[in-house]
């Protein structure tokens, strides 16, 4: 059967650079059905790219090894061709006898979480330098159980910061990490009022209804995120599933998602083209009284000089003219001493409050 998958295609074929091996990089040759990335050669055309105006696109990898000089120069390819601002990756393998030289990419900056205590494993993220980006130190970690967090908070020129988390779940990592480790971390990213983008390969498989697939969907409900993801990452000659999924707060941000095709390692990279300015909200107005100039003694004292209208009312029989006689006195008092006005008042993100609260 075939997938249909994302196509990165080159406007121009240019040969490829000599790449230089640093002593700590494997110089790996690509296996003889290691398949060019670059299925068409046609030009691109702006409707192609992953990158558009007023947009913030991210790709997740599983990379397989930085450390592999193939992968790590098809990876450079791949963030120039497609002009990634965010470019996250699960499975670096790397520690800490791989300096950030080695594997730098120019324009990016390069945020790391090695796994040091066992081999492979590790989480790193390359960012363009012209966004603004702070790691959250208390909530990133390598757990004892090998579940991988590394938590960044992203400030995109002027718009309002949003924060991704790098995951990476081994197989053999329990599935009570979500519960344990990135639900609590998650709840208190939350308190920093921003929207939030869950990024990695979780190791479960979202096209089989298995113990996985329901573990990370009641996660998903609970926390009211949703998997953008919906066709296979990594396709075996006997298998196709998918196990590299972006998590997000709110789908209102996502302009278009997807899977690239291309074979960089045996996991496709994954991407999320966000919007970078939130649609404006029509303006809220509410209309109240305003006690700024209120003076009790002077308000008390006005409604004295009606008192004979007030006191009529004890004579009068009629329920209905009483009540709109008292209410004649008090509005029209209260309209001198605190007059009604009308505010613009701001709409504020509230993702708990879901249609059905309402």
């Amino acid at each position: 059967m075939e997938i249909p998958v994302r196509i990165t295609r080159r406007e121009n074929l240019r040969n490829r650079k000599t790449v230089h091996a640093y002593n700590n990089l494997i110089p790996l040759q690509a296996s003889e059905n290691h398949t060019s990335r670059n299925t068409c050669s046609t030009p691109l055309t702006p409707n192609d790219q992953i990158s558009v105006p007023s947009s913030l696109n991210i790709v997740h990898l599983n990379i397989c090894s930085l450390r592999n000089i193939v992968h790590l120069t098809e990876v450079k390819e791949l963030v120039k061709l497609n002009n990634i601002d965010v470019l996250t990756i699960s499975e670096s393998w790397l520690n800490s006898s791989v300096t950030n030289r080695e594997i730098a990419i120019d324009d990016y900056k390069i945020h790391r979480l090695d796994r040091l205590h066992k081999k492979g494993g590790g989480v790193c993220a390359y960012i363009k330098k012209n966004i603004k980006a702070t790691v959250l130190k208390d909530l990133s970690k390598v757990s004892v159980s090998n579940f991988h967090q590394l938590w960044i908070n992203l400030q995109c020129q002027k718009n309002k910061s949003i924060i991704i988390c790098v995951t990476y779940r081994p197989p053999d990592t329990s599935l009570n990490c979500f519960e344990d480790l990135l639900k609590p971390n998650y709840v208190q990213a939350l308190t920093l009022n921003k929207q939030i983008l869950v990024l990695g390969d979780l190791n479960c498989n979202m096209l089989e209804n298995g113990q996985e697939r329901r573990a990370l969907t009641n996660l998903s409900t609970e926390l009211n995120l949703t998997q953008i993801i919906k066709t296979p990452t990594r396709i075996t000659a006997t298998s196709q599933t998918l196990i590299d999924v972006i998590l997000v707060s709110s789908t209102a941000l996502v302009l278009e998602s997807g899977v690239i095709n291309t074979s960089i390692s045996d996991h496709l990279p994954v991407y999320v083209l966000l919007k970078l300015k939130a649609p404006k909200m029509p303006a809220c107005y509410i209309t109240t009284r305003s006690y700024k100039n209120y003076n009790p003694s002077l308000f008390s004292s006005d409604l004295v000089t009606k008192s004979d209208r007030l006191l009529s009312i004890l004579s009068n029989t009629n329920v209905n003219t009483i009540l709109e006689t008292f209410k004649d006195v008090l509005h029209s008092t209260l309209d001198v001493h605190a007059p009604l006005k009308t505010f613009k008042i701001r709409n504020r993100s509230c993702p708990y409050v879901t249609n059905e609260i309402k």
